[in-house]
């Protein structure tokens, strides 16, 4: 018999897949390759370090192979061109 778990904690839910997924690349990227850890803030500044290069260097392919805050920033930018127009 299987156990019941709630929508948060099953496998595979749309609900735990993306967190599940970027925090297993954290773990192996950060923690486990850069470890043992001396302090819990040289887990924090590592931790800092990692999120900014995710959000800011990284090369993500459905955005045209541009990091995600310089996509964000576009789209913002588009958005605003578009209301300047219409206005």
């Amino acid at each position: 018999m299987r156990a019941l778990l709630p929508l948060s904690e099953a496998p595979g839910t749309a609900t735990t897949m993306p967190w599940q997924t970027i925090n297993g690349l954290y773990k192996v990227e950060v923690i486990h390759h850069l470890g043992p850890w001396k302090s819990r803030a040289a887990v924090e500044m590592a931790t800092l370090e990692w999120v900014h290069w995710y959000n800011h260097h990284r090369l993500l392919g459905p955005l045209g192979y541009t990091p995600p805050a310089e996509a964000e920033a576009n789209y913002q930018a588009q958005l605003l061109q578009q209301a300047t127009k219409a206005a």
